[in-house]
Parts: C-alpha cells; structure tokens; sequence
C-alpha cells in the first residue's frame, strides 16, 4: 500500500464493473477522471462499487492503465475498508450516495481531511420520488427514508472539511454547515467543442433575418424532465401562428406517448423526435449550426448539465423557473425563467422573444462567455484547487 501525503482518493456514486479484464466506466465519470489525474498534484485512487447486475447506459470499456490512476472496485453496498484511506491527502465523497455518508466519522477518526460533492437537495428528491409512477405507500415509505438519510447527510456535512455544490440550490442548502464550499456547475462541454463565434454570428443573422424560429430540446424522455409539457408549449404556439420548428433528441418511457400526442394535436410539420444522437460527434454539432432557442421545462431543481452544455453551444434557454436554472440565471443574462408548469407562461415567453430577437441574440452572446468561464476544463481546475486548499488548510488548521 502507498504512504503517501499527496494522495487524492474518489469515490464516485456511479457503480463500475470489469468485462474480461477490462473496467466498464460511466463515460462521463471517466472523463473527469483524466482530468483529476491531469491535474491534481499526486497520485488519485478511484474507488468503485461493483456494478450490481444492472446495466450502466452510458458505459463504455477502459484498459486498467488507460485512465493513468489507480482504481479499485469493492463490492456492491461495501463500505470502504481503513486501508482504502488512511494515507489519502484529501478524500471526495459522493453526498448523494448514503452509502458515503459513514466517510465522515471514518476520515475524522482516521486523521484525513473530507470534502464531499453534492447535487440533489430534499426537495428533488422528492420531487422525483412524486413523479416516478410508485403507489402512494410506496412514495411515502421512500419519503420517510429520504428525510432520515437527510439528517445523517448534514450531521456528516457538519464533520467534513469541504463541500463542491454541482449548481447552486445545494450551496444555498448546505453550504454553511461546512467550513469551506465551492459551487460549479457540471459540463462536459470542453473549450475546443464550444461555438465558434462565426455560428453565432450565423445565428444572429438568421434571427435578425426573421427566418423561421428553431427550438431545440435534448435529453431523457421522462416525466422528471417535464417533456410532455413541450407538446402543449408547441400547441399553443401553433394556435398563436407561430413559424417555428421544434427538434427534440432522445429516449426515454415517455417516446411513444410524445410521439401519438404529436399526431393526436396535428403537430408533424413542425415537432419532430429525434433519436438520441451522440454528444460530441451529433448533439453539440447539431445545437450550434441549427438551435435558436432551447426549451427547458424541468419542474425539479437537479443541476442538470443541460443547463451549461446548452449555453457552450451559443444557445439561451428559456425554461420552467426551478431553483438550479434560476441559480444560473444569476450568474448571467442567458435565457428566461416563468413560473413551473405554466406551459401557457413559456408559450407567450417563446412569442416575445420571437418580436424581441434582438434580446435572443444578445443571451446567446452572454450564454458562451457564461459557458467558457465553466468550461468542463475550468471547472475541473477549480474542483482540483479547491481540494488542495481544504488539504493544505485542514492539515494545517483545525485536524488534531
């Protein structure tokens, strides 16, 4: 085992699993991990659970020396044996795992310094329990357990060093139990993918132009993302006469029904679903040579990557007022906000926006330099900071 001071250990929510002799690792996860080991000042420990039979949608096989760190894969449910982190400089715990929870008691027992990265806060957990299609003793029995996972959930915040916050509803939530918090907002949007600024002028020019209205929306087709609310929306901007198109990209339980309400209410020549397309190689291309305006009806306050992903492709957005978009809305002028569940209040958004495209053109202005500063690069420098000075500090501070 390394002795080391200059370790960071991981320990990711998404499970991971080995297929003749190769890891199968969220693509997402394995992303940042390069760039923790790019860019913190050690070595990095990565330590999984074993996924549990389940499949892992977006997976793909990785050689073990590929990611240039050392991973280790526990089995599922386990808890993280001593040995995984007495010689770690800082541990990053998943507070949306409860089965990182114990980290707290077991790192200040151990000497080592503890942040944790947080997303969802009680109210989108319950906002997801509400909408997953459970019977009603069911909802309330994972309520129950929600609200007591919650109360070990900040008694471990009170005992960590640090917290990262993915948006800024959990900061607000949590940050002053902890002594040091750090809010960012997820991305995979890298510097080089990001719009170039001739297709933002090439959109200015097609909305200062009056050609017809693009609206764009891309994610998984399920309740939780308010999808079928964009059918209404698009409805009422039928009925408004409105020359637009709607392109919405992905899959999901609620396809089907989407695609029989786009026949039902006589919306082929202007919605179309789409498959999901691939991130890099089909969905950015796609947003920054066609979208004008995308729409975001998420009814819960998760930090979706949407949000940023969106905006480094030049795009504004104009979405249901949930407290993570409001949070973004407040670092910048790059879309618009009414009221959750006023399909009819984002329908008259969308048609003063289309008298107003000189207001479009600016936020998709502002919606890239929003996006470059929090670019999946900048972000990951300041997570990797973050984590050095909670390190430096706790060691040097408060620690016995």
């Amino acid at each position: 085992m390394r002795k080391s001071s200059d370790l960071l250990v991981l320990t990711p929510s998404v499970p991971a699993g080995r297929r003749n002799g190769k890891l199968l690792l969220d693509e997402k996860a394995a992303s940042g991990l390069r760039l923790y080991a790019e860019l913190w000042p050690g070595h990095v420990r990565c330590i999984f659970r074993e996924l549990a039979g389940e499949t892992l949608p977006f997976a793909s096989l990785y050689e073990p020396d590929e990611l240039a760190l050392e991973i280790e894969i526990l089995p599922p449910g386990s808890a993280i044996p001593d040995e995984l982190l007495r010689d770690a400089a800082i541990v990053l715990g998943s507070a949306d795992s409860h089965l990182d929870l114990p980290l707290a008691e077991q790192c200040r027992r151990l000497g080592v310094p503890l942040a944790f990265v947080i997303e969802n806060i009680l109210e989108t957990r319950f906002r997801i329990i509400d909408v997953s299609g459970a019977s009603l003793p069911r909802r309330i029995r994972r309520k129950v357990w929600e609200v007591q996972t919650e109360r070990r959930r900040k008694r471990a915040f009170r005992l960590a060093d640090g917290l990262q916050s993915n948006g800024t509803p959990a900061a607000a939530e949590y940050g002053a139990l902890v002594p040091s918090v750090l809010t960012y907002f997820d991305t995979r949007m890298r510097r080089e993918i990001m719009a170039a600024p001739h297709e933002i002028a090439d959109r200015a020019r097609r909305l200062l132009g009056n050609e017809k209205l693009h609206l764009a929306f891309s994610g998984r087709l399920e309740r939780l993302k308010g999808v079928d609310d964009l059918i209404d929306v698009a409805g009422r901007l039928v009925a408004a006469g409105l020359d637009f198109e709607l392109d919405i990209f992905g899959t999901g339980s609620r396809e089907k029904p989407l695609r029989e309400a786009v026949e039902r209410h006589g919306l082929r020549e202007c919605v179309r679903i789409n498959a999901a397309l691939p991130f890099e190689e089909g969905l950015v291309p796609w947003m920054r040579e066609h979208a004008d305006l995308f729409l975001c009806c998420h009814p819960q306050s998760d930090p979706s990557c949407t949000y940023m992903e969106t905006l480094g492709c030049g795009v504004p957005i104009a979405g249901f007022a949930n407290r993570a978009w409001c949070g973004i809305l407040e670092q910048a002028p790059v879309g618009w906000a009414v009221p959750i569940g006023d399909t009819a209040a984002l329908a008259r958004q969308v048609l003063a926006l289309n008298e107003r495209r000189d207001s479009v053109v600016a936020a998709a202005q502002e919606a890239i330099k929003l996006a470059t500063k929090n670019s999946f690069e900048a972000t990951f420098e300041r997570r990797v900071g973050h984590l050095v000075d909670v390190a430096k500090n706790t060691r040097s501070g408060r620690r016995a």
